[in-house]
């Protein structure tokens, strides 16, 4: 019976200690502090003493060990729509259909070790219907995958209170994507991408995160985003047909990015009031996709800032490498370093751009 109180005890000072750290800002998370005993072994996780499977609060966590789609199917049907933690322990292969998590709750995806899920020519993990999810040291096989299709999608455009894809690694063989998402509230960091066509492609989402990632041989983009809020920051995107594509993207920051071996666009907006800083965009290679530009500011891009960036070597053997090209009208353009390109004057055939303290040449 004392046993019995001590771990109530425990449970509970848990608990008000990560209420105070989060009221505090200094928030550990919903699945870091553990206050009940962990699961053993299988789907039948063992809950945080405070309820049924699937039912606990905040701050206490099930464990879900599993080997197989079918047994991460049952876990998210046992916790529904309270919180639960999967841990993938063996490399498997999607079956005849997409995994879908679609259970209304939160849930922690976590590889044991770097383990690799092969889509089999399928969606590899489409998000239908979730609170927060997150995804993580997980490598993800998507060689048979065709088109664009992606590893990840989340469709239908629900928002999640958080959707974060961390330590990930996707790999193709020239086709597929990523990550397609039609949500908000969403942050990709510390992941990488190499052979596919796209790397992430969120069309008109707001409050997107993506930090810190790196994309190798995208056969057409790297990153995609549009909608506002968007922030796009530490990322290296190399030998790819375009680094960073603004879609119609508002009041988003593109900072920090290193974008190397480009055969089209560097950095790509057709968007309004966003803000590029501190990025370098260098080097090309030769493909047949016309002449290749390290900054692309489209007719509908206005109002934008642009500072502070290098750009440089964009040097085509067949066609010609310029440093920016503007369209737009009323951006700022100031403080960047340009040079070792085939054109390097700015090009602007815009109307109302500030053009001063760029040293060019």
């Amino acid at each position: 019976m004392s046993e019995k109180k001590n771990q109530n005890k425990k449970s509970i000072f848990a608990l008000i200690l990560a209420l105070i750290l989060g009221f505090s800002g200094l928030g550990i998370g919903v699945f870091t502090l553990v206050a009940g005993p962990q699961g053993e072994p299988g789907i039948d996780g063992q809950d945080g003493q405070d309820g049924q499977d699937g039912e606990d609060a905040p701050g206490t966590e099930n464990l879900y060990y599993c080997q197989s789609q079918a047994e991460i199917e049952s876990a998210i049907i046992t916790i529904g729509s309270g919180f639960g933690k999967i841990i993938i322990t063996e490399n498997f292969a999607i079956g005849e259909y997409t995994l879908d998590i679609n259970g209304s709750g939160s849930y922690v995806i976590e590889g044991a070790g770097l383990v690799t899920i092969s889509t089999n020519g399928l969606i590899g993990i489409e998000i239908t219907d979730a609170s927060s999810v997150i995804i993580r040291d997980v490598i993800f096989d998507g060689t048979s995958l065709s088109g664009a299709s992606p590893v990840i999608n989340i469709p239908g455009g629900d928002s999640f209170n958080s959707l974060t894809i961390e330590n990930v690694y996707f790999y193709g063989d020239s086709d597929g994507s990523g990550i397609v998402c039609w949500s908000d509230n969403v942050t990709v960091t510390n992941c990488e991408f190499f052979n596919l066509q796209y790397g992430m492609n969120f069309p008109d989402q707001s409050n997107i995160a993506i930090i810190g990632n790196k994309l190798d041989r995208m056969s057409q983009t790297g990153i995609v985003t549009g909608g506002s809020g968007c922030v796009i920051s530490d990322n290296i995107v190399n030998h790819s047909r375009r680094g960073i594509y603004l879609s119609d993207a508002h009041e988003t920051v593109v900072s920090n990015n290193l974008v190397t071996e480009i055969s089209q666009y560097g950095i790509y907006t057709e968007g309004d009031n966003s803000i590029f800083t501190g990025n370098l965009v260098y080097s090309s290679y030769d493909a047949p996709n016309g002449n290749i530009y390290g900054f692309y500011l489209d007719s509908a891009a206005d109002n934008n800032i642009l500072t502070g960036n290098v750009i440089a070597f964009l040097t085509p053997s067949i066609y010609i490498g310029y440093s920016m090209f503007v369209l737009g009208s009323e951006n700022t353009i100031t403080g960047n370093r340009i040079y070792g390109n085939d054109v390097n004057a700015i090009s602007d055939a815009g109307t109302g751009n500030l053009l001063t303290g760029n040293n060019v040449g």
